[in-house]
């Protein structure tokens, strides 16, 4: 997942499956997938927000 925007960090990840397609067919990876965008959300969005309170 990497954002190309001005507001995004420089720094980004991606969460890639071998046995995967377009999409999700085994839970344990979705879990996994899902898991990486919300440490991403947590990182950088909530931070975001709590340094503007």
């Amino acid at each position: 997942m990497c954002l190309g925007h001005a507001t995004v960090p420089p720094s980004c990840a991606s969460v890639l499956f071998d046995n995967e397609g377009h999409g999700f067919t085994k839970k344990a990876n979705e879990i996994r997938a899902y898991k990486a965008i919300l440490d991403f959300l947590d990182r950088y969005l909530k931070r975001k927000l709590n340094n503007k309170r």
